[in-house]
């Protein structure tokens, strides 16, 4: 793979008049991180698409290890005009101090839409902000043409002959990270660097792991990347020589069935894990902590949902008494995320924990309060308060939670002082079991006195 972060004689300044200048670009100036952006020139090949996010067609049938793609797979980028010019835009959020930088960057493809949204730093920002972690994004070429008109002036200098070159714009912001290339990163000892991804960009994550990762090395030979989290996507990742954790949900597992799983491992080259989030769908709870500011693009009213307003036909579907999915899979994305930190830094492997458990025709099992058995399990689930289950067909992306009346959930607990007791315990394992930090376990606790048993 033909990638460049030649970008002149020093660091590249970023682009004038910070966040408010910029195009769906926080102020986290309130938290104490500075947010700028940077046009990032390079070269990139053009190449056949690998996958869903570089144009390659969604095919029928059961696919292979790259999840939606029916044709064999090598794992080789087949190049069809190598180093080609390209200039893409790069959102960086760092702590205004460098002395409280984890060392961590977090980088992570900007999905397409809505022009680029960073969909998982918007699941766990709390979590990376309270580390000191930095954060990259790295403009998806297919949205270029909306960026520039969004400010030609700002913004004209982008392009791309082709959406394949998102694989060398990773490389090339990965690399410019790692050697000092971005002026507002000069000061700052970056050690470790993680590429993610949700969804879209989980796809866009793991096809860079498959076919690219070996290829995107520093100078040194050392890589780009330490690790990877791609979250609720369908494709699988080979082995690597760095440490993969996958998350999904029940919903992703709806969609994409037994034929994304590989078992756990923790033989070198092949180190990784799966983790199934049992009760979660595929759009899930983002919103932030009360204080904190709302993802970019996105008003108060708006962001603060379980994923794109429901319909009334989807809610219909989930039968009476429904409502929009609200199991907090941030909290479980931001522990999974602080298990691939320990084990590249410190050789801790992650916890295993089941995958879902499944009919012999691949059907989940549930159990006799409609909630899925295996997987990661919450207390929303081992102590429930209502069936947590996601959609099928064209519902797949939501989800539903239907609450148990005040008569059931005396029948299940008897009080709900007894409730809060199991909930505890439940919360104290999953802690213990590191599927939720100790620092939020206050955050599902509040919803637990929060449930009403008249």
């Amino acid at each position: 793979m033909a990638d460049s972060a030649s970008i002149g004689a020093g660091p590249l300044a970023p682009l004038p008049g910070g966040p408010a200048g910029g195009f769906l670009v926080w102020d986290l100036s309130r938290v104490g991180y500075v947010s700028e952006e940077y046009l990032l020139p390079g070269v990139a090949d053009v190449a056949e698409p690998i996958a869903v996010v570089d144009g390659l067609a969604r095919e029928p049938g059961e696919g292979n290890p790259n999840g939606l793609v029916a044709r064999p797979l090598d794992f080789e980028a087949k190049v069809l005009q190598a180093a080609v010019p390209f200039v893409t835009r790069v959102i960086l959020y760092r702590p205004r101090d460098p002395k409280t930088f984890s060392g961590r960057v977090l980088m992570e493809p900007l999905h397409i839409g809505g022009g680029g949204h960073p969909v998982v730093f918007r699941t766990i920002h709390p979590f990376a902000i309270a580390n000191g972690d930095v954060f990259v994004g790295v403009q998806h070429p297919n949205n270029f043409e909306e960026v520039r008109g969004k400010d030609p002036a700002r913004y004209g200098a982008l392009h791309a002959a082709d959406a394949s070159q998102l694989w060398g714009m990773i490389a090339t912001a990965g690399r410019a990270v790692r050697q000092g290339r971005l002026a507002g990163l000069v000061d700052y000892d970056v050690r470790r660097q993680f590429l993610t991804g949700r969804s879209f960009t989980g796809m866009a994550t793991s096809a860079f792991a498959n076919f690219h990762h070996a290829n995107a090395r520093l100078d040194d030979g050392r890589n780009t990347f330490d690790g990877y989290l791609p979250l609720s996507c369908g494709y699988l990742i080979r082995g690597l020589d760095v440490p993969v954790i996958r998350l999904n949900t029940l919903g992703d597992y709806a969609m994409f069935g037994l034929h994304t799983r590989l078992p756990d491992s923790d033989e070198p080259g092949q180190q990784t894990r799966l983790y199934e989030v049992a009760g979660a769908c595929h759009y899930y709870k983002y919103a932030p902590p009360a204080g904190e500011p709302p993802a970019p693009g996105r008003g108060a009213a708006d962001g603060e949902g379980a994923g794109p307003p429901g319909t009334p036909e989807w809610l219909a579907s989930f039968g009476p008494g429904s409502r929009a999915n609200d199991l907090p899979v941030r909290l479980v994305a931001s522990a999974a995320l602080a298990n691939l930190y320990r084990w590249v830094e410190d050789g801790v492997a992650p916890p295993h924990a089941p995958m879902f458990e499944t009919t012999p025709d691949g059907k989940p099992v549930m159990d006799g309060q409609g909630n899925v058995l295996g997987g990661v399990r919450t207390p929303y689930v081992d102590v429930p308060v209502a069936t947590y289950g996601a959609g099928e067909g064209q519902f797949w992306l939501h989800g539903y939670m239907r609450p148990f009346n005040g008569g059931e959930l005396r029948a299940l607990y008897g009080s709900r002082e007894a409730y809060l007791a199991r909930f505890r315990d439940s919360l104290d394992r999953a802690v213990s079991e590191r599927w939720v930090l100790p620092g939020d376990a206050p955050l599902m606790l509040a919803d637990a006195e929060a449930v009403s048993f008249d």
